[in-house]
């Protein structure tokens, strides 16, 4: 489950579409997750992932406002 940190007290699970190793590279690992529409444009997050009870270190992302696209 990947949590990013919206603010400092607010955490939202984002629902894991994939996880795979990155072609090419077989040493790394790629998730992907699908964003809720009330994250687009909420600048900088702290995101990490939790696996089986343990937590990984925080990125920080920039989420951009993007276009409405039906």
């Amino acid at each position: 489950m990947a949590r990013p940190l919206v603010s400092r007290s607010t955490n939202i699970d984002l629902p894991v579409e994939f996880v795979g190793k990155v072609p090419g590279f077989n040493w790394l690992t790629q998730i992907v997750v699908s964003l809720p529409n009330s994250l687009n444009g909420a600048g900088e997050v702290q995101l990490s992932v939790s696996f089986r009870g343990r937590r990984s270190n925080r990125a920080v992302i920039n989420i951009q406002p993007g276009s409405n696209v039906p």
